[in-house]
């Protein structure tokens, strides 16, 4: 493989990484979901055109949210007229926000794998059947051989484990 090649597998690799963020990131400033599409994939074919002017090792995510936050103000301005729009200051506090939510979002999901990693295995794989695979307390009382209460419980304990760990590690990680 030609280092182009590499390249462009990395890029694309970077790209599809932060595909949910940048999405996520163009809702809470655009309300029409057909535009949201519209708008990330104009996004995507500008963070392609300029996949040479990303400097590797250098935080992609911000890069492309920046990008995407142009995307955003063009197709603000190309609405004004059809309809009531932002303005690029309210765009911009927004986005802000956002930045900021995002931040203490990634915190608390790392928070919240480090708790997972804690909990015993049988805690795990309860949680795994209710919320990976999408069983319902009947279907997983039915498949551990206990009553629907007792894994009520179960859950309930294991939520709270949880949220009391994520709480910890949160205060913990604030007070540094």
């Amino acid at each position: 493989m030609n280092r182009k090649s590499a390249e462009n597998t990395e890029f694309v690799q970077l790209l599809t990484k932060h595909q949910r963020t940048l999405y996520l990131y163009i809702v809470a400033l655009v309300p029409n979901l057909a535009d949201v599409d519209d708008v990330l994939q104009a996004t995507n074919m500008v963070l392609w055109s300029k996949a040479d002017e990303f400097k590797a090792r250098s935080d992609f995510g911000a890069w492309a949210r920046r990008v995407a936050h142009f995307q955003v103000l063009a197709f603000w301005k190309r609405e004004r007229g059809r309809r009531l729009v932002f303005d690029n200051d309210l765009i911009d506090l927004l986005a802000v926000e956002w930045e900021e939510e995002a931040e203490g979002l990634e915190s608390r999901r790392q928070a919240l794998n480090g708790c997972l990693k804690k909990l015993c295995d049988t805690d795990r794989e309860l949680l795994a059947r209710r919320y990976g695979s999408g069983s319902t307390v009947a279907q997983i009382a039915e498949q551990v051989a206990r009553p629907v209460k007792s894994v009520y419980r179960s859950l309930e304990r294991t939520r709270m484990t949880l949220l009391e760990c994520i709480r910890r590690s949160l205060a913990t990680e604030d007070s540094l």
